[in-house]
């Protein structure tokens, strides 16, 4: 059971603008919805809102979201009107005692995280080899502090696809407390969805997020050893090594690779990103292949 179609749709569409003592606006926008089942509720529906609390009306910037609303058509058992109402009067820090909870900002903290990882190049980008030019088994391990930003948001239900951004990176650019974000620059490091809670009438829940902040990889490596190297994002960059290479006269099958005394290698050695043994290695001709394990998806919900 589930949504399967959503459709903005302009009947009911209004707006109030009121300045006589502060500056008041408001409208309204309406969606028609279409469910798999008969037994889909309101629940299945507003968790299916395209517009989340907060979020700034695409017209009027101080107008946030606030109240989502919805109700059976009485002709359709599977189709759904959906309403979202916006309001200034919501658009203020949560220290008003009468705001909406659903309409407070969401609240961002900083803090570093630190991890050991292992490193196989330094921090110039050149690959890290001992003295005969061989990587080290296990790389070079030590530990990795980045910036871990913990933005709190209420929510009246729990969204579906909140699911969907485990381990996410973000695909598009952010702006989140005035800092600026490239795409793929952040990581979902953990969830956590608060209890039930009640503010001035209002139930809600507290989604929290922790996102790590990745740093720009040194400029050796994104000069080149690779293509499609976007900067400062989560993908991981690992030497081209093995104790195969490719045959070069059959490009389906593998040879094994060569210690200098003629001898099969049982450990690997450095390719040249072809799948070719480096005859000489070096930290000079030292390659690198980029390996991309994150699925990507738009974080614009928490600007």
């Amino acid at each position: 059971m589930s949504v399967i179609k959503i459709q903005e749709i302009h009947e009911g569409r209004d707006g109030t603008a009121d300045h006589s003592k502060s500056i008041v606006h408001k409208y309204s926008r309406h969606w028609r919805v279409w469910t798999s089942s008969v037994y889909d509720g309101a629940y299945t529906v507003l968790a299916a809102c395209p517009v989340l609390p907060g979020q700034v009306h695409p017209e009027d910037p101080i107008a946030v979201a606030g109240i989502a609303k919805c109700e059976n058509d009485r002709r359709a058992k599977k189709v759904w009107l959906l309403h979202v109402d916006y309001s200034s009067e919501g658009s203020q820090p949560s220290g008003n005692k009468q705001s909406n909870p659903l309409s407070d900002l969401p609240e961002i903290e900083w803090s570093t995280d630190t991890t050991q990882v292992p490193f196989n190049y330094d921090k110039d980008g050149v690959a890290i080899l001992n003295s005969a030019g061989d990587p080290f088994e296990n790389g070079v391990k030590d530990d990795q502090s980045y910036w871990v930003v913990t933005g709190t948001k209420n929510f009246s239900f729990i969204p579906l696809w909140i699911d969907q951004y485990r381990d996410a990176v973000n695909s598009d650019a952010v702006l989140m407390d005035g800092v600026y974000f490239q795409p793929g620059q952040l990581k979902i490091k953990s969830i956590k969805i608060g209890k039930w809670q009640n503010k001035n009438g209002y139930w809600y829940r507290a989604v929290t997020l922790q996102i790590k902040v990745r740093d720009a990889p040194p400029s050796g490596i994104s000069a080149g050893d690779f293509t499609n190297v976007a900067g400062n994002d989560w993908r991981h960059y690992v030497l081209d090594q093995g104790t195969r290479k490719n045959d070069p006269t059959d490009a389906t099958k593998r040879l094994p690779c060569h210690n200098d005394d003629g001898s099969f290698a049982t450990k690997p050695k450095l390719l040249n990103g072809s799948g070719e043994q480096i005859v000489n290695p070096s930290t000079s001709n030292a390659k690198f292949l980029c390996v991309d394990l994150c699925n990507s998806k738009p974080f614009s919900f928490l600007q």
